[in-house]
């Protein structure tokens, strides 16, 4: 019973004293890495303590000096870099004149293909998920195919049928041989 009544006051007092231990510990750590860096710049500097400022004043203001150098150099580079594509650019445009003013109705044509045709069969199955860039002409031409077959016809249509497939059969099959010469069929499921 007694036990239970002093056992938490013991562990505060313990508590504080690891605490205090502790604080100890980081500030004889830390004036022990001070003097290390201390006794590093004094060997390193060669210079009385009362100097550290100034030399390292110098050290810093080079630094600064290199970085500045470095800053302008990229800046220099980076104008450079414009002021040749500003260049290429104008050297294209004297040297072809006429291809920037066939250029401009191109641009004009382009922008109206980009435009995406409408959908001659919103409520087809086909088109749901599918055939959202193509003509009108096409679109006729994908519906009936659809209609008449029950698959996407069109595409299948527009595969070329010399393209290489990809190896599906299991890894165990790796290593084995096909029997007597026999050669690979390939089997497609539309």
């Amino acid at each position: 019973m007694i036990l239970r009544r002093n056992f938490p006051k013991g562990f505060c007092i313990g508590l504080i004293l690891v605490i205090a231990v502790n604080i100890l510990l980081v500030f004889y750590t830390k004036e022990t890495l001070h003097n290390l860096i201390l006794g590093r710049l004094h060997k390193e500097f060669h210079l009385p303590p009362p100097e550290w400022d100034g030399a390292m004043i110098k050290r810093l203001s080079r630094l600064e000096m290199d970085l500045q150098r470095l800053k302008d150099g990229m800046q220099l580079v980076m104008k450079q870099q414009e002021n040749k594509d500003h260049t290429q650019k104008r050297i294209e445009d004297e040297v072809h004149p006429a291809r920037k003013a066939v250029e401009t109705p191109e641009r004009e044509t382009k922008k109206q293909q980009n435009r995406p045709p409408k959908k001659l069969f919103p409520n087809s199955p086909l088109f749901k998920q599918w055939g959202d860039k193509l003509s009108e002409a096409q679109q006729k031409e994908a519906e009936d195919l659809f209609q008449k077959f029950g698959y996407n016809a069109y595409l299948s249509n527009q595969l070329p049928h010399n393209r290489s497939l990809m190896d599906t059969r299991d890894s165990r099959w790796d290593g084995r041989g096909l029997v007597g010469g026999s050669r690979d069929l390939g089997l497609i499921w539309v």
